[in-house]
């Protein structure tokens, strides 16, 4: 077959690319429906990406022409063939010789436009009197006018900026087309401030969103603002000021060979990428580096050295990479970044997946959750931050923490006493009264989740506290890399034996909140009715208390907080009526059906009958037990977790709940004996039982569930799937118009599979790998026992969501003895 020399093909590409460009758009929004190559965006961006590395040779003048006929035939071409001798030695040292500063910095490479509107991913302050910002996509003229900015000192609230007094933008100048510098007539002192920009478009024309701001810090140490893949064997790394650059020497971000490079860098990612072969100066603030093996298509974490230990990456013997003027690399996420391989994403488990160890920390448990569109998975092991992506992967991104403490003396005031903000929401065994815990001392796992109050998106994150009285939780509206949290004081409304949050839903404006416990009010039950305002460090909000017996009635007009006496609830609490005197107790469970409210534990499910239910212990009649009165359920005990806190799908109750054709299923583990395990599958018809009051045919009563998908093989009151193996069902989840159920399983490694009857109710309704039936002993889960490895054996979260025209479910999955993997499905 004949075909063309490399480098007269890519000369020939970026031609073809540069004509092309302009007709595009002219006709608007470059989208990937409209371009009959799909590549084309890619192909553009890698061109831009790499003008700007090789465009030293001509630095300037030509660099828009010859960097790209260069990048084509040299960066592009060599790079990807030689495995980084051309693009790392010849791209670099070239760079380094020639001009490569003004032409990796000037040379107007990075081209790149999406059918994503454009925002403001990360702004940096690369000296006093130099601001720094990058946009998602390259933007137009506008972008060079120095009144669309506003810069202001930090204040938590970024709908609006009052600009700093004395602080004058001179200049914008252009470093590539999505990086520009703000030029400030006098030094800014050393603080926080944040950057709003206003009036910007990106070259299709396409608006700037949210965020359209950023949190910036003066007189900080050496940040990686981000890394980008050049080619399946090369990476570039943007620095926050230049670097030191001499080979192989302290401190240097350059390295010549694997054992110099293994001291500064390190990469980890769903295949391994061999080792690091060098690491080149390509611009002052700019390193190109190459690496042995081949990106596939997942996401990807570089790490550099900080000279600290324990994070993921120990360096402290060697110390860390540093600017030209001895500032240190920061601590977690400022010393890391990622990125999307050069490889062919994954779409399904079979794929591979999508992440591993995503923070490069080694973290076994986090959560998966859905705010203003994109993926969030966090926290990280330490607790100190999060990671983001578009639901197709694209854009990946760090977040940092910056959490609130509460000076104010009406309840209770933060305990950790070292100075606010705190980076962190605490991890296990971290030093009292120091920023590795959170601002009250929280030194566990955490909860994250998010929902929507008042038609504004939130993200909340509980602590845990092994010494008990967990007092807070968190929030944030925030949606630049820098989250700011605020403190929500919930002192009256917890208990002293209360060291968790284990569940978070938010329903109708209110977000109710459960807590395992030990007490004699086990378990608590929490809702939120208010929330901090914007720019306030939190709120201390009017709360009901949790006061003997029945307590105070939760009056929404007056408390901002209630208690809501799940302790009294028939099943469900200690105190109750049958009572649940397993401790600790926990709700397991907290879900909305048809504006209903349901919560479960061991002891069974009980519901609202409105869809604002206030306490039971004033209002009885808002709440009505619904257990499932089938014989099945009776039949075995649930399982009852010893945990309190840390709690993973496979140690509830019930794991799950998930509406589909209008019915809701529910998913519940249970004992078969002094260590037996295994699980049930409920279904509630909600029109079978439909009086008399406070029944109703619009919501589940015990007269409503029946057992479905049990197995045809073994115990047929038992959901497993035909496999004995199959041990707690860890997810429930509707995706793509199909009920989707996962079971753990330390045998095989964890099984999935899904049904798209409209009225699933027997085994022979669901379906395995390539559709085969779970009936036939022979048919294997989807992807795969373990998705191809036996050592994933747990799922731990998933979100399912729509973008760009498909569904996306994403799948959090634990390994034994390793860290946390992603894997995701688009239908």
């Amino acid at each position: 077959m004949f075909q063309l020399p490399n480098r007269l093909a890519g000369s020939l590409l970026l031609l073809l690319l540069i004509l092309l460009l302009p007709m595009l758009l002219s006709c608007g929004r470059v989208g990937f429906d409209e371009v009959p190559d799909a590549s084309l965006d890619l192909a553009i961006e890698d061109a831009g990406e790499d003008a700007g590395e090789d465009a030293g040779e001509d630095a300037g003048e030509d660099a828009g022409e010859d960097a790209g006929e260069d990048a084509g035939e040299d960066a592009g071409e060599d790079a990807g063939e030689d495995a980084g001798e051309d693009a790392g030695e010849d791209a670099g040292e070239d760079a380094g010789e020639d001009g490569g500063e003004d032409g990796g910095e000037d040379g107007g490479g990075d081209l790149q436009v999406t059918t994503l509107d454009p925002w403001l991913q990360i702004v940096w302050a690369s000296s006093m009197d130099e601001i720094r910002l990058r946009f998602s996509e390259s933007m137009a003229a506008e972008v060079l006018n120095p009144a669309n900015y506003c810069i202001e000192l930090h204040d938590g609230e970024s709908a609006t900026c009052a600009p700093l007094s004395g602080v004058v933008i001179e200049s914008v100048t252009e470093i590539d087309s999505r990086t520009f510098s703000l030029g400030l007539a006098s030094p800014l002192a050393d603080g926080r401030y944040t950057l709003k920009a206003s009036g910007l478009s990106d070259l299709g024309g396409a608006p700037l969103i949210q965020p359209d701001y950023a949190d910036f810090q003066v007189g900080q140490g050496l940040l990686l603002i981000g890394a980008v893949s050049l080619s399946p064997l090369s990476i570039e790394l943007i620095f926050s000021k230049e670097l030191r650059a001499v080979p192989d020497a302290d401190g240097s971000a350059v390295c010549s060979d694997a054992a110099q490079c293994d001291l500064r860098y390190r990469l980890s990612g769903p295949s391994d990428l061999g080792p690091i072969e060098s690491a080149v100066l390509s611009a002052g603030n700019r390193i190109l580096l190459t690496h042995n093996r081949e990106q596939g298509g997942g996401i990807y974490t570089l790490s550099v050295a900080n000279n600290r230990d324990g994070d993921g990456f120990d360096n402290g013997t060697w110390g860390a990479v540093s600017s030209i003027g001895g500032l240190a690399m920061e601590s977690f996420p400022a010393d890391r970044a990622v990125f999307s391989g050069a490889g062919v994403p994954p779409e399904g488990p079979a794929d591979g997946p999508v992440l591993v160890d995503p923070f490069a920390d080694g973290v076994v448990f986090s959560h998966l959750f859905t705010y203003r569109g994109r993926v969030y998975l966090g926290p990280s092991e330490d607790g100190r931050g999060a990671l983001r992506m578009w639901p197709d992967g694209s854009e990946p991104e760090l977040l940092e923490f910056r959490i609130a403490a509460d000076g104010v003396a009406d309840g209770s005031i933060s305990e950790n006493t070292s100075a606010p903000p705190y980076t962190s929401i605490g991890r296990p065994g971290c030093s009292l009264n120091s920023y590795d815990c959170g601002p009250d001392n929280e030194d566990g796992r955490a909860l994250m989740a998010s929902g929507v109050m008042d038609d504004q998106p939130w993200i909340f994150l509980g602590g845990s506290r092994s010494l008990g009285h967990l007092d807070y939780v968190y929030v944030s509206r925030d949606s630049d890399r820098s989250l700011d949290l605020q403190y929500l004081d919930l002192t009256l409304n917890t208990g002293p034996a209360t060291k968790s949050c284990s569940e978070i839903l938010v329903s109708e404006d209110q977000a109710y909140l459960g807590f395992p416990d030990v007490g004699g009010k086990r378990p608590y039950l929490i809702n939120l009715l208010d929330l901090p305002l914007a720019g306030q460090a939190g709120l201390d909000p009017e709360q009901n208390g949790n006061g003997d017996v029945v307590g105070v009635a939760c009056d929404p007009a007056i408390h901002g907080s209630c208690f809501l006496a799940a302790h009294l609830m028939p099943g469900i609490g200690s105190a109750g009526a049958p009572a649940n005197l397993h401790s600790p107790l926990s709700i397991d469970l907290i879900a909305e059906f048809n504006q209903r409210l349901y919560l479960g534990n061991n002891g069974g499910l009980i519901r609202s009958t409105n869809p604002a239910p206030l306490d039971y212990g004033h209002h009885p009649d808002h709440w009505v037990a619904i257990t499932p009165s089938a014989a099945e359920y009776a039949a075995y005990a649930s399982h009852a977790s010893s945990l309190e806190s840390a709690r993973e799908p496979a140690d509830r109750a019930w794991s799950g709940m998930a509406v589909f054709q209008d019915r809701l299923y529910a998913a519940r583990n249970v004992e078969t004996g002094p260590s037996g395990r295994a699980a049930q599958l409920w279904r509630c018809d909600p029109g079978l039982v439909s009086g008399p009051s406070p029944a109703s045919a619009e919501a589940c009563d015990p007269g409503d569930w029946s057992l479905v998908a049990g197995n045809s093989q073994g115990p047929a009151d038992l959901c497993q799937f035909n496999k004995p193996e199959n041990t707690a069902i860890s997810l429930l989840a509707v995706h793509g118009g199909r009920l989707y159920v996962g079971f753990d399983n330390a045998v095989e490694g964890l099984r999935l599979y899904r049904s798209s009857s409209p009225d699933p109710t027997t085994l022979a309704d669901f379906e395995g790998d390539q559709g085969c039936s779970p009936t036939d002993p022979d048919c294997q889960s989807l992807g795969g026992p373990g998705f191809g490895d036996s050592s994933n054996d747990r799922i731990l979260n998933q979100v399912s969501l729509e973008f760009d025209g498909w569904s996306w479910l994403y799948l959090l999955v634990g390994e034994q003895g390793g860290p946390l993997r992603v894997y995701r499905s688009r239908d």
